[in-house]
Parts: structure tokens; sequence; C-alpha cells
């Protein structure tokens, strides 16, 4: 039986952690033996499979101190070592930059194949010196590199060559039962600077005074979650504006009637293509790499992120054409039918099989 350890830092709600539940539900259909490994404390909150087996480390996360941080780092790498050697008969697959450090780390001498990813824009996201300089030193020992971004795709293979793969981010498709929309807004994503929700909140303000009977709906959980209620506040939007913790959010997408991502930078955002599978039509910021996925005007809009003005103007167009709203949905919806989980499946098990054999 072919088998496969996923590796990732937690499984509490995001986009790389919904891609790994996927990924190991459907590959247990195809005969495989899955498990994850779960480097630090936290709750699974996507659903996966019984037979899909966690391995649960139970890591606290670092506090600021800067000893603290070095021992728990020590502290990973033997767990991670011993939790390796115990899996030798399983290919490796770790997910985000500082785990697939440690993973590479924790393997050296093992002869375990390894597979690293990277989910996020290599040259925007922000690394300290300590972790570039063990990037440098590490990526080169892994077997095979996969990132969902074709920008991290030229860069990568500038730097590793053939080891670079790319496969887009899966969604799963499912039929579900139309509901009449409500004139809501939607955004989904963690609570971290990356997802631009100040400027949402702004344009969400300006959008209100003129369409009263809107309201905006906000998933998701993290660091600023007390700065973005007291910015609701400051905008007097708390009656307009709504910050759920995150939890499926298949009732968000059925009910709401535009969804916007305003992402600084990105890897391949899922909440996009699971918008598209809900039939929602989308308004996304021009991030690097947004024309992967967005045909401007076709299966979405695209505004530009340095521009609240520009923003403004496509959300009240959006919001005053049900036709528009519609093509784009009916758009989208045809479009990610290719990102469906039961072909990026396929591609993943060609890839894994290409490594088993080599």
């Amino acid at each position: 039986m072919n088998k496969v350890l996923f590796i990732i830092s937690d499984f509490e709600g995001g986009g790389t952690q919904r891609v790994i539940s996927l990924i190991a539900n459907n590959l247990i259909r195809d005969n495989y033996e899955i498990k994850i490994c779960l480097i630090n404390q936290s709750k699974i909150k996507y659903f996966l499979s019984k037979k899909v087996k966690t391995i649960e480390l139970n890591i606290r996360s670092n506090k600021k101190n800067f000893f603290d941080f070095i021992f728990k780092n020590l502290q990973r790498l033997v767990l991670l070592r011993k939790t390796f050697k115990s899996h030798k008969d399983y290919i490796l697959v770790s997910f985000l930059n500082t785990t697939n450090i440690l993973c590479l780390l924790s393997s050296i001498g093992l002869n375990s194949k390894v597979i690293i990813n990277e989910r996020n824009d290599i040259l925007k996201q922000k690394l300290n010196f300590s972790w570039r300089f063990l990037k440098f030193m590490t990526y080169n020992l892994a077997d095979l590199i996969i990132t969902n971004n074709k920008s991290n795709l030229l860069f990568l293979k500038s730097k590793y060559g053939k080891k670079v793969n790319y496969i887009n981010n899966p969604v799963e498709i499912k039929k579900f039962k139309k509901q009449k929309r409500k004139k809501i807004i939607l955004s989904v994503g963690s609570l971290n600077d990356q997802k631009n929700y100040l400027q949402l909140l702004r344009c969400f303000k300006a959008f209100s005074l003129k369409n009263d009977n809107w309201t905006y709906n906000i998933l998701g959980e993290g660091q600023l979650r007390k700065k973005l209620i007291e910015y609701i506040k400051f905008l007097d939007l708390e009656k307009k504006v709504k910050i759920f913790n995150f939890t499926d959010p298949s009732s968000f997408y059925k009910k709401s009637s535009i969804f916007i991502h305003g992402a600084k930078y990105e890897g391949t955002p899922n909440v996009l293509l699971e918008a598209m599978s809900f039939r929602i039509p989308i308004i996304s910021s021009d991030y690097n790499g947004s024309s992967d996925i967005i045909k401007n005007n076709y299966n979405g809009i695209i505004y530009q992120i340095e521009s609240d003005e520009d923003l403004l103007k496509k959300m009240q167009h959006l919001a005053f054409s049900n036709n528009l709203r519609k093509e784009l949905s009916d758009n989208g919806y045809s479009y990610v039918k290719k990102y469906d989980i039961s072909e990026i499946s396929k591609e993943w098990i060609k890839l894994l099989n290409k490594l088993k054999k080599s």
C-alpha cells in the first residue's frame, strides 16, 4: 500500500489545512494509507475521514522569549525525527515554509522521500534572518517542491530546477440546494494584515452610505480580531458588520450575494475557488497571481489594491446589476470545475508515483 505522512503546524482554519483535508480524504479512496502529523497544539477544524490517522505532537506555541523559541524548535526537531524514524516507509509531505525547514532538518540521514510545499507568495512573505538562512541551507535537500502559484513556479525553478512542480489548489464541488440570496457581502480568511481587512471595511463604510440594506460578514480568526472590532466601532458599523469565528463556510457562501477578497499577496486562495463553486460573484484584489484564477469581467472582477475608489466603484456596480452577478457566478461555476478534487487528486497521485519509483 502507498503511504503518505502529511506534516503541518496545526489544523486550525486555513486554506492550506483545507487543501490537506481534501487531498488526504481523496487519497484514502485510492487505497493510500494517510497520516497527518500536527506539530503544535490545535483543534481539528476540517472534516477528515475516519481512515485518516493523526499524530499530535502537542507542542505549545512559542512565547516571545528567545530561549523558549529555541527550546520549542529543538523539541519540534526531536519529536519530528522520532516520528519520521517510525514512518520510514512513508513519503513525507510538508506544508508551509517553517514547517518545511523543520521537516528537512529532522529527516537528514533517514533516507526518507520528502516533498515540501510553498503555498504563499515567496517574494512578499516575511521571514526573519534565521529562518531565511535555514531555508537557503535546507530547501535543496527536498526531493520535490510543489507550489500552487505560477510566479512562485518561475522563481523556484530558477533555484531548484526540475525538483519544482506546479499543482493548483483543489476545491470540492458539491451540489447544493439554491436559496434566495440576501444582500450580504462576504469575506473569508485569517484575520491578519495580509488579508487587508482595513481597506475592505473602509470601502464597505462608504458603500453602506448609499446601500443601507446591505451587510458585511467576515469569517475568520487571527491576531487582528481585536483591532478590527475596534475599527468597526470607529466606523460606526456594529449593526452592519459581523465577524464570525471560523467554521464550515458553506452556509455563508449559500446566502451571500458578493464575495470580496482583498489580499495583499497570496499563493492560490482556496476561498476564491470555493466561492465560485457556490456560484457567488467575486471581487478580488490584483495580488500577484490573481489573473491565474480570475479572468477579469468574465468569472470575477479584479480591483486595484492601492485604490479604495476602484474597489468602491466595482462594489457599487456589482451590487446594482443582477445580470452581471448572474453572469459572473455562472462563468465562475463552469470555470472552477477543472479544480475539482477528483482532478487535482490525479496530479498528486502521478507525482507520488513518480517519486516512489525514483
